[in-house]
């Protein structure tokens, strides 16, 4: 008897989650996370720099890109992308100003220590999946790793 109560409960229950309830995803699969960008290698001149140290980060969640220096060199900033297929778009760039409220990037250059040089910018996704990411452009190749 008590096993066949468990099974009606266990039944009702997933009947009524299956009604009533949606679950909100991203779609974004793999890129939602924290990343560590390693390495700039640039395209033009084909130099490439170790920017591990740095410390710098860009943590993807939902349609939001937050970039963080955590040796504050530069500042935290927030942008929208969107991502079809294997591009992923940049755009509308915000400093990060939680006590006085975000305010629009005019200058884009300060967003050059993160990788990126334009607005809006498109990346070619080249390689992702749950431990590294690598984004192109025509000027930057970009390295990540998940943190």
């Amino acid at each position: 008897m008590r096993h066949i109560f468990t099974i009606a409960l266990f039944t009702a229950a997933m009947a009524f989650a299956s009604c009533g309830m949606e679950i909100e995803t991203s779609g974004n699969g793999d890129l939602d996370g924290f990343w560590n960008l390693t390495q700039v290698d640039s395209t033009a001149t084909g130099v490439s720099a170790d920017v591990h140290e740095q410390r710098l980060f860009w943590s993807v969640q939902h349609k939001l890109l937050q970039l963080s220096d955590y040796q504050n060199q530069n500042p935290m900033c927030l942008l929208r992308f969107e991502k079809n297929g294997q591009q992923l778009t940049l755009s509308s760039p915000f400093f990060y100003n939680r006590d006085e409220g975000d305010q629009p990037i005019d200058d884009i250059s300060v967003l050059a220590p993160y990788g990126i040089n334009a607005m809006p910018e498109t990346f070619q996704i080249q390689k992702l999946n749950s431990s590294k990411m690598v984004l192109k452009t025509d000027i930057v190749t970009l390295y990540f790793t998940r943190f």
